[in-house]
């Protein structure tokens, strides 16, 4: 795998030039320092890619399972909740209806 790595003022003056003959000495000079990866590196990346979109798929759909399992029973706390201050504001109001005000 080739990774790119630019300072603030190569990317303004690739920007400046056009771009296109600097990120192509750029990558001439990278493969040279570092090396072109083999074929074999290549498909093993592009598996590795694969199996980690597949885990990161798994991960968010099991998330979003546990989420929404979350909000619902969040909202059965909320609802009880609700249920009891409205409980408790109405014996106090028909509590207060019958006793003197100060």
């Amino acid at each position: 795998m080739v990774v790119h790595v630019r300072s603030a003022t190569q990317q303004r003056g690739c920007a400046a030039r056009g771009g296109g003959i600097e990120v192509q000495n750029m990558t001439q000079s990278t493969r040279q320092t570092f090396g072109v990866p083999s074929q074999g590196v290549l498909i093993e990346s592009s598996d590795k890619v694969a199996r980690l979109s597949e885990a990161r798929y798994a991960y968010e759909t099991r998330l979003g399972e546990l989420e929404q399992q979350f909000e619902f029973k969040a909202a059965k706390v909320r609802e009880e909740y609700l249920a009891l201050v409205l409980e408790i504001h109405a014996s106090e109001a028909n509590g207060n209806q019958h006793a003197p005000h100060s």
